[in-house]
């Protein structure tokens, strides 16, 4: 298994960011870290942009991510919250970071957890772009194409090619790394 990560709502609440995480993280590439704060801001966020008839695939694939990575939930983290000094709003997620010992928190908002705030802690703090291009890096690229495959092959209504997500939907969340992912596929072909 490769080093933890907590992953912050923002990183799971954009679908396609999120299956693309959470296939890597199934793979063995990183181990994730939430906690039900974080799941349920992420629950929350979505729930508010999708009709209500909707909700329960919502419910279902957080229990999904629950079962299939039972190690990820942190908890007794609460009574650090208070001693963290990042932005209040996500002390929370700090604190779950330094609770579980994890490598690294992946976050999209970068301002909430200054450098003076997680230093002392020894957490680096990374945008889900850069985070995947550093795994990428650290990895073999076959290997990581293999993962994306899957990916692309498991979406049937309807079916989207590799490229076409790499391109059209994931370029929109981490640009840096589709780019990259995308360079390797098209000089393989």
């Amino acid at each position: 298994m490769g080093f933890s990560v907590v992953l912050d709502a923002n990183v799971l609440y954009p679908v396609v960011l999120r299956d693309v995480v959470l296939r890597l993280a199934y793979a063995g590439v990183f181990q994730p870290h939430w906690t039900d704060q974080i799941l349920h801001e992420m629950t929350r966020n979505i729930k508010k942009k999708v009709p209500e008839e909707r909700h329960d695939r919502i419910d279902r694939t957080v229990a999904q991510m629950r079962t299939a990575f039972p190690e990820a939930m942190v908890t007794g983290h609460e009574n650090l919250i208070p001693s963290m000094t990042n932005h209040p709003k996500d002390r929370h997620v700090l604190a779950a970071a330094v609770h579980a010992g994890v490598d690294l928190l992946v976050t999209s908002n970068l301002d909430d957890f200054p450098r003076s705030s997680c230093e002392p802690y020894n957490i680096d703090v990374q945008p889900p772009d850069d985070f995947l291009c550093s795994q990428w890096e650290l990895r073999s690229p076959e290997y990581f194409t293999y993962i994306l495959e899957g990916w692309a092959a498991d979406l049937v209504n309807p079916p989207v090619p590799l490229e076409t997500l790499l391109k059209e939907h994931l370029h929109n969340r981490v640009p840096k790394f589709s780019k990259t992912v995308l360079d390797f596929v098209q000089t393989r072909t």
